[in-house]
């Protein structure tokens, strides 16, 4: 084997009879942290975006894999609409140990590489982990971060108690200037170890409604409302509006109603014009 193949026929037969003179040497594995979580609703809107990475952040930053460790690299992938999926690649100057610093970093970037079609789920994963940090801790916490960590212990057993399902969370302004209620806030879980994706605050929730003709003929009126399994008539619309956002990916289009029942009970209807359908809201 040798004389026909050289030092590597040589090396071939030795390891056919089990003799490996070679030294041993561990392989290092590639050590990463990936974090998911889907959005409410499709969108490009940064204030969006930035909360469901800080989410992301804060998550991965608080796996027991990442204690007293830092992270060289962040990568972002997110699915999109009708288009290529959104990528992102962010890599540190200097190796990150807390989730405010990455998030700085990572907003930098998503201002300037921002996705161009609408996007409703999001993929972070910490990359080119490294051992000790390089900033020792504080030896005392401050009081905002020891306020957290209260809050945190107590939506944890109150999750434990209650099935798993997280109690506490916070309500987050994203686009207060929206039409559509639900899209201007988001309800993200305290604990940021909670595996919850992020939700949407005032959702719609389906109403059963008799309707009338409007005076131009097209427009539907309601005149009554079923509410807790009980016909309530409307005595009253004391105001309504309408909006049409046809560029959207997928288009709204709504006409609310706000509305006062005999008994003096207020609340808001809205006519979905796309499909027909009644809705209750908070708006």
């Amino acid at each position: 084997m040798f004389d026909r193949f050289g030092k590597e026929g040589a090396t071939a037969w030795e390891l056919s009879v089990g003799v490996d003179g070679r030294p041993f040497i561990l392989r290092k594995e590639d050590d990463s942290v990936v974090e998911n979580t889907t959005l409410p609703f499709a969108t490009v809107s940064m204030d969006t975006l930035r909360v469901g990475l800080d989410l992301l952040l804060r998550r991965a930053f608080a796996r027991p894999a990442m204690r007293n460790r830092s992270a060289g690299a962040v990568y972002v992938e997110s699915s999109a609409l009708k288009s290529e999926s959104w990528k992102l690649y962010v890599r540190f100057r200097v190796p990150v140990e807390r989730w405010e610093r990455a998030s700085e970093l990572v907003g930098e970037r998503v201002e300037a590489e921002s996705p161009i079609s609408p996007v409703d789920d999001l993929s972070l994963t910490l990359l080119e982990l490294d051992g000790e940090p390089g900033v020792q801790p504080g030896l005392f916490r401050d009081a905002r971060e020891s306020s957290r960590e209260t809050l945190i212990g107590v939506d944890r057993r109150l999750s434990t108690r209650f099935g798993g399902a997280r109690a506490l969370h916070r309500a987050v302004d994203v686009a207060p200037w929206h039409p559509v209620p639900e899209m201007r806030s988001m309800l993200i879980p305290i604990d940021p170890l909670a595996s919850e994706s992020i939700r949407a605050l005032r959702l719609p929730t389906p109403a059963e409604s008799r309707e009338r003709v409007g005076g131009d003929g097209r427009e539907r009126v309601p005149v009554a409302v079923r509410v807790g399994g009980r016909w309530r008539e409307i005595r009253s619309v004391t105001d309504r509006w309408t909006f049409d956002l046809w560029w959207m990916s997928q288009p709204i289009r709504r006409s609310y109603y706000r509305v006062e029942s005999p008994d003096g009970g207020r609340f808001t209807l809205f006519r979905d014009d796309i499909t027909g359908r009644w809705y209750s809201q908070a708006a």
